[in-house]
């Protein structure tokens, strides 16, 4: 993650570079909270994005969620896995699903896709992407 490229936005309506990467290292902590609760009653108006300055910031931040994510996943057990888990927006319902679904459609798959538009934004960078599935074309 170039952090001095961080205000970088491939488009007007984009996010920028650094906003996304924060957003992607943030990302585990929904997890955690699709786990640990049963229902989260989401303000928007009181979420303040961690304050990053730099690449080791950012790194730090996604490896101290990656942990608390990985605690909170090893003790679902299948129940809790089938069990229900809301979202609610002041008296609006936003999700309402069971828990080990909204486990990987809601929060895995949103991880992967923010993870993809990184890998966008670094290719138009000219910024070398690692490897998922193998080497990249920047490693060959």
């Amino acid at each position: 993650m170039p952090w001095e490229q961080a205000d970088f936005k491939p488009h007007p309506r984009s996010m920028k570079l650094g906003s996304l990467a924060t957003h992607v290292a943030q990302l585990p902590n929904f997890l955690t909270v699709l786990a640990t609760t049963d229902v989260l009653h989401f303000k928007p108006e009181e979420f303040t994005p961690p304050a990053i300055g730099s690449t080791a910031d950012l790194l730090s931040l996604f490896d101290t969620e990656s942990a608390k994510m990985h605690d909170a996943l090893a003790q679902l057990d299948w129940a809790r896995l089938d069990g229900l888990w809301k979202m609610m927006m002041g008296e609006h319902t936003i999700i309402d699903n069971k828990r080990g679904y909204l486990l990987r459609h809601k929060g895995v798959n949103h991880l992967v896709h923010h993870r993809a538009q990184l890998g966008v934004y670094h290719r138009l960078l000219d910024v070398k992407i690692p490897g998922s599935y193998g080497t990249s074309a920047d490693e060959m």
